[in-house]
């Protein structure tokens, strides 16, 4: 997640929840909850000021999700991202 990121603003047109997955993990490892932004199937969710910078999981069961507000930059296992 970017630096200057204060949230994170997705699209996923399934459940939160659906099949233990449909969340967005902060490096604590505790998933956040979602929160709905008005138009359908689009949602945020906070980055605190000690995860900004950081490398987040996103567990989703299907590929139709997306970042709205941030790079959709992903990869299958964990990696370092610097940023100046």
């Amino acid at each position: 997640v970017p630096k200057a990121a204060t949230e994170i603003i997705f699209s996923d047109g399934y459940g939160e929840g659906l099949n233990g997955r449909g969340f967005l993990i902060p490096p604590n490892g505790v998933p956040l909850k979602r929160e709905a932004m008005g138009p359908k199937y689009i949602y945020r969710v906070p980055v605190q000021p000690e995860q900004r910078g950081k490398i987040w999981t996103a567990n989703f069961g299907h590929p139709t999700w997306s970042f709205k507000n941030i790079p959709n930059v992903t990869a299958l296992q964990k990696f370092e991202y610097l940023e100046d």
